[in-house]
């Protein structure tokens, strides 16, 4: 219990703590993907029942998304194209908990969340930046 609730503080913290690397690093997906993976194996207790990890993981996915797009609505707010700041909502969100699910699925083996969950999540992830983020 007191893992998942770290786990969800970190998730709002952590697109702080990602946004340097993302910015020398073009590929967010390279860089959120694992910390993600990282957050929701810290709070995965090993006891815990498939719906419970799936729901952790949902959770951190939002908070993720969330804490993300308040960073975003700076650099929005900066350049004045706010109008695009609701659609970033829309689609950020679904996106970060569908990868979040994926990285949990198989686990609560941290050698199955690497070899299983990250890669698709990844891969979903560099997909919408490429084909729906981008202008």
């Amino acid at each position: 219990m007191i893992n998942s609730v770290l786990a969800s503080l970190f998730a709002l913290g952590a697109p702080l703590l990602a946004w340097p690397l993302e910015v020398l690093l073009p590929y967010p997906a390279l860089i959120e993907e694992p910390l993600k993976a990282l957050i929701i194996f810290i709070g995965i207790d090993p006891r815990s029942t498939a719906t419970s990890r799936m729901r952790l993981a949902a959770i951190v996915g939002v908070l993720f998304a969330f804490s993300e797009s308040v960073l975003y609505l700076f650099s929005f707010l900066q350049f004045g194209v706010f109008f695009r700041f609701p659609q970033r909502l829309l689609y950020t969100i679904p996106l970060h908990v569908l990868t979040s699910l994926l990285i949990a699925l198989p686990s609560p083996s941290w050698r199955r969340i690497v070899a299983f969950g990250i890669p698709p999540a990844m891969l979903i992830h560099f997909l919408y930046n490429h084909y729906l983020a981008s202008p």
